[in-house]
């Protein structure tokens, strides 16, 4: 897998740095999705989809990947992986060469008779035909199933990561392997009873694998219906509309299959009647959030089909008490350059929506859009500050749009009247003292913020300028973690932290004092002394 030229280089060196100390845990991979935890002064979780054995896509919860950048804690995983598959493939191969081939037959004939699902993949390989037996698929799938789960047919939570690598591998190559036969019919009938079996299974799904071998399946269905002929299209499509209720697990996934698949007139049309009854059933049982959603997808359907737009309005203005339906006619009236009645339309929200901030704070932000393209410019600057110190204070993006709007000369006072006000409301304005370059302001903010959380955000700027301010603020933290005995897992944290204390400018000298401090004042922690030694430093 090539994945290095994803990455600017400066990520990669710490993102190898995060690989050499060991913060790669919780490391799991299957065909389609590689997930894993990297630990720092936080923990973020990993996810990189894979399609085709290369990277498809990658997350993180960092503040760093917040605006779909790649970032260190995904180069950290990737290494993990790479040098997972080349550690197990070395000493694997380094096994089978001392082995004579009767110790490798008797091996394998020994494992095979104990495993029937590496009996089937093994005998794919041998007879690379494939089975047009759709029962012999379905006993391969109870049998994964049986073989992971114990007595009463429940799968716990160390078998749930076996049992899912081994569903996800049948998945993948089955799927495939008929498609690549033109086999898209059976392809289909085999992908609906993994996903009728999933849903019913009896599972402690804790880590989350159901739901990626539902994206499996979700992978699998896409690819069918790129081949699919229109009569296994409509299969598929009556399918998908008759198991929506049938299995819940898969509601987002037959939400996205449905919605952006199937757009033939023929399918339109049925899915106009199927989402006008979603749409009036769900308003007698169902949460405001399913209501809505059934709503935007008939009006998303009606325009599929080109319906009149007086049509698509007035379903608007009827069910516009819901604020993603008014935003559709928002939209339709901006889109028409009915400006006017798109501001009235937003307005009235703000003030029908005013007990949800985040409702608000969206119609606010497309309001200030529609006055300035309107040319209603006191309006477009009132909305602005409205923005920045109610709705969404300190929004850096309509911050750099407001500042926009004055010159230089006029812009400080400007700025000194929005800071006095958000500094009156304890808004947290770090982001806006980078964009001013107010160092000592970020400083002490920074410094007096809890934890470490505002300072490994903002450390690539502080430690150049206030290297011992910054050392001051680690040492703190530790000695405040310290403070409170723990699980080793909280001991491994804050090692972790005297780690990266040890990169910065005075750093190592700090933290090996600190540690021999300790030493002597919590002896009676044998765990923590213990963890201690995973301090990278010359003593030990």
């Amino acid at each position: 897998m090539d994945w290095e030229n994803l990455f600017q280089p400066q990520i990669l060196e710490r993102g190898y740095d995060y690989f050499d100390q060991g913060l790669v845990e919780d490391f799991k991979q299957t065909k389609t999705k590689i997930t894993a935890k990297v630990f720092g002064s936080e923990v973020y979780d990993v996810k990189i989809k894979l399609r085709n054995g290369e990277i498809a896509d990658a997350s993180c919860d960092c503040p760093y990947a917040q605006d779909g950048k790649y970032c260190k804690h995904m180069v950290a995983v990737l290494v993990f992986t790479d040098n997972s598959s080349e550690a197990q493939g070395s000493a694997a191969d380094v096994l089978v060469e001392k082995a004579s081939n009767k110790q490798v037959r008797d091996f394998l004939s020994a494992v095979l008779n104990n495993d029937a699902h590496l009996r089937d993949l093994f005998q794919s390989l041998i007879t690379p035909q494939f089975d047009d037996d759709l029962t012999r698929y379905k006993k391969q799938i109870n049998g994964l199933i049986a073989q992971n789960a114990d007595r009463d047919g429940f799968i716990d939570y160390r078998a749930a990561d076996y049992f899912e690598r081994d569903m996800s591998d049948f998945i993948v190559d089955n799927a495939l392997n008929l498609a690549n036969h033109q086999e898209f019919d059976l392809a289909f009938d085999v992908l609906g009873y993994v996903a009728v079996k999933l849903n019913s299974l009896d599972i402690d799904d804790s880590s989350g694998g159901l739901m990626r071998l539902a994206e499996c399946c979700d992978d699998m269905w896409f690819h069918l219906l790129e081949e699919a002929s229109p009569d296994l299209e409509k299969r598929m499509f009556t399918w998908f509309l008759n198991q929506y209720d049938k299995l819940p697990i898969f509601e987002d996934i037959f939400d996205g299959l449905l919605l952006s698949e199937f757009n033939e007139k023929v399918f339109l049309k049925k899915k106009l009647v199927w989402s006008e009854k979603k749409f009036y059933d769900s308003k007698t049982s169902s949460s405001s959030y399913e209501i809505s959603k059934w709503a935007v997808y008939h009006v998303q359907i009606m325009k599929k089909l080109n319906l009149p737009i007086t049509e698509i309005n007035q379903f608007c203005l009827e069910n516009d008490n819901y604020s993603d339906v008014r935003m559709l006619y928002i939209n339709t009236c901006i889109q028409q350059k009915n400006y006017q009645e798109a501001i009235k339309s937003l307005i009235d929200g703000k003030e029908h929506f005013k007990k949800w901030p985040g409702i608000v704070a969206t119609f606010s932000n497309k309001l200030k859009d529609v006055y300035q393209v309107a040319g209603q410019t006191d309006n477009y600057l009132n909305e602005m500050w409205l923005i920045l110190t109610e709705y969404s204070p300190a929004d850096i993006g309509v911050y750099r749009e407001y500042k926009q709007q004055f010159t230089v000369a006029e812009w400080k006072p400007q700025c000194g009247k929005l800071f006095a006000v958000l500094t009156k409301q304890k808004t947290n304005m770090n982001r806006l003292y980078v964009e001013e370059k107010l160092w000592n302001q970020l400083l002490a903010a920074v410094l007096k913020s809890n934890g470490l959380y505002e300072m490994e955000r903002y450390e690539g700027i502080l430690k150049e300028k206030y290297p011992k301010e910054v050392l001051q603020k680690y040492e703190a933290e530790v000695q405040h973690l310290a403070s409170r005995s723990g699980s080793r897992g909280h001991y491994r944290n804050i090692v972790r932290i005297l780690n990266h204390m040890a990169t910065l400018n005075g750093g190592y000298d700090l933290a090996v004092k600190i540690i021999s401090d300790w030493q002597s004042k919590y002896e009676k922690r044998p765990a923590m002394l213990d963890e201690l030694r995973g301090f990278n430093q010359r003593i030990y």
